[in-house]
């Protein structure tokens, strides 16, 4: 019987090297709600669209101080990806839920696909990914959560 199991997250971690300073300056950024998707398969997410998810055209970064995010992304027993930069005002609209789910959901993919090819560390075989073990179709989208400053990371779980 499949059960869904939230997935844990390698959580982001400020570097100097990373050009973030203001934690030593103390002017950090507040961090910001969670940005809902619904539940959302990424398979589904992907093939259909974001534009059935619930307010799909609210513009969900209007309050932050910032015209990039970066994209944290990770999974169990695999090396994080460097941060990749979202230009929230690209194509001059403001970012929607929808438009920022979409964009997240192929970005996560193509993560995925990496991940693929390389080893998982022991400790985390019931993560593995690849056709057998965990493929994209098992994987749920929740929400983009705000670990820090302008970086965001995608919560899911799996179907398995």
């Amino acid at each position: 019987m499949a059960h869904r199991e939230h997935v844990p997250a390698h959580a982001f971690s400020p570097s100097l090297q990373q050009g973030y300073r203001s934690d030593v300056a103390g002017n950090a950024c507040p961090q910001m709600a969670p940005i809902r998707f619904g539940n959302v398969r990424l398979t589904d997410l992907l093939a259909q669209g974001a534009n059935n998810i619930a307010g799909a055209n609210d513009q969900v970064f209007n309050t932050v101080p910032y015209g990039v995010i970066k994209l944290h992304l990770s999974w169990p027993g695999y090396a994080p990806h460097d941060l990749i930069p979202i230009d929230l005002y690209a194509g001059g609209n403001r970012t929607t839920r929808a438009s920022i789910a979409f964009q997240a959901a192929r970005l996560f993919c193509r993560y995925l696909d990496t991940c693929k090819g390389n080893k998982i560390h022991p400790a985390a075989t019931k993560w593995k990914l690849g056709q057998g073990y965990l493929e994209p179709r098992n994987i749920i989208i929740n929400h983009l959560t705000n670990t820090y400053e302008n970086v965001w990371q995608i919560d899911c779980d799996v179907v398995i």
